[in-house]
């Protein structure tokens, strides 16, 4: 059985963890600094809104487990025969309950449901950091792997864009964000080498560095415009070279028939009938 001084000890430390004078967001209020809902595929975003708020609040100890949790009852100080409520432990209790109520209200239905029956928001905080950390990891180096290895193709430069800055969203989404011009480096290195040129040029401009997505955009549209603008110049001056063999080519076979036609050999086959 616990001595008195074993509580005592035990309720200072955790009063010294324990701010009463803190001021603490609502929870009709929590929404305002956590917009994002947990899902199965934005776990490290979600984190990353939450551990403002528990550090700003010191409220971290409680969802680590670094703060102890504190014994319910302590040593009565006038009466050391019987024990009372322990303070300590209703604040620590209602900053628990505090916690855990932002919890599952940060999180969709289907997350949600995951932990019913968890009472406390260390158990609920430990529960989501198993089931999507190593998750959220997994989905970071795929979509890393998937920008390593864009490729424009056939597709067009507002498409090919668009999709690298699709690729660079969900990144975000993961808290894993990539800078403008690292995404730019992305997309310009991934052309292809009807685009050699204007890449060449870019990266040797000195404000290479300040350019963002948008502007490298801009860029390439005007270069994809050129590029179609000589294809059709190309066949615009083939074009009627191909009709004058086409036309030689009909000309020629008809002039064949012609002759045929007029051939000394030629004429009906059929003799005429003996009287």
């Amino acid at each position: 059985m616990a001595s008195s001084g074993d509580f005592s000890l035990a309720s200072n430390q955790v009063s010294s963890t324990i701010d009463n004078s803190i001021r603490l967001p609502q929870l009709p209020n929590i929404t305002r600094y956590i917009p994002v809902k947990l899902t199965s595929k934005n776990y490290l975003l979600w984190k990353n809104q939450f551990l403002p708020i528990l550090y700003t609040h010191k409220l971290m100890g409680i969802v680590n487990g670094s703060t102890p949790t504190p014994p319910k009852e302590i040593v009565d100080p006038s009466d050391p025969s019987r024990s009372i409520p322990n303070p300590t432990f209703e604040r620590w209790f209602q900053l628990n309950q505090l916690i855990l109520n932002w919890l599952i209200s940060s999180l969709t239905g289907s997350i949600m449901a995951q932990v019913i029956g968890l009472r406390s928001s260390q158990e609920v905080w430990n529960a989501l950091s198993k089931s999507y950390s190593t998750l959220s990891h997994s989905r970071i180096f795929q979509l890393q792997r998937q920008l390593q290895s864009l490729r424009k193709g056939t597709l067009t430069v507002s498409d090919y864009v668009r999709h690298a800055k699709s690729i660079a969203d969900n990144l975000a989404v993961v808290a894993e964000p990539i800078l403008p011009k690292d995404l730019a480096m992305y997309i310009l290195c991934s052309l292809g080498s009807d685009y050699k040129f204007v890449v060449t040029t870019v990266t040797n401009r000195s404000d290479m560095e300040q350019l963002d997505v948008d502007d490298v955009l801009g860029i390439l549209l005007n270069h994809e415009a050129l590029l179609e603008q000589r294809s059709s110049t190309v066949n615009d001056h083939t074009s009627p070279a191909a009709n004058v063999a086409n036309f030689k080519g009909k000309n020629q076979g008809s002039q064949q028939n012609h002759n045929t036609a007029n051939s000394p050999n030629s004429g009906n086959t059929r003799g005429r009938g003996r009287g």
